[in-house]
């Protein structure tokens, strides 16, 4: 539970050593989840730090009060059929479905995955059926995954490796 995890982690140490000489260390943001909360755990200089994540989605660095933060730049996302809200007065032409989530952020560094993430989340319809519901949540994992080739670094490039799910 989130309860257990907050007392474990504090009797967790993080060693400054790499697996081996070519993996490089990164820093480490892990969330933990059960069916009534969820929170972030995140090391930096002074340890380990605890966060709330009532947002229940998690990207890398920035750290997560930098996301929290970040979030509300996207507060007016919506996912109804758009309304002319600047002047009812003047007929402007509704031209595409899905106009209401404009602005949402389709790039693949971690504050644009981390708001695309939540948005999506958040507007989810999950099926019943158990077997649907994990194909949603592989969609759900698909809408931030970073394809190979997208995202070139120095030391190669960065994609998503893998996507898990336990039902």
């Amino acid at each position: 539970s989130v309860k257990d995890a907050k007392q474990t982690v504090k009797d967790v140490n993080v060693l400054n050593v790499p697996f081996n000489e070519k993996t490089t260390l990164t820093d480490l943001h892990i969330m933990v989840s059960d069916s009534k909360e969820s929170i972030v755990i995140e090391t930096d200089e002074s340890g380990f730090n605890i966060y709330d994540n009532v947002f229940n989605v998690l990207t890398n660095n920035p750290n997560f009060p930098y996301h929290t933060y970040n979030v509300s730049n996207y507060m007016t996302l919506d996912n109804n059929e758009i309304i002319n809200s600047i002047n009812p007065k003047v007929n402007l032409n509704k031209y595409s479905l899905g106009l209401s989530s404009f602005g949402l952020p389709g790039d693949y560094s971690s504050p644009s995955r981390f708001v695309r993430a939540f948005f999506n989340k958040s507007k989810v319809v999950f099926p019943e059926d158990n077997n649907k519901r994990v194909i949603t949540y592989f969609k759900l994992l698909d809408s931030v995954s970073i394809i190979k080739g997208c995202v070139k670094t120095s030391n190669g490039y960065h994609y998503s490796r893998y996507a898990s799910c336990f039902s």
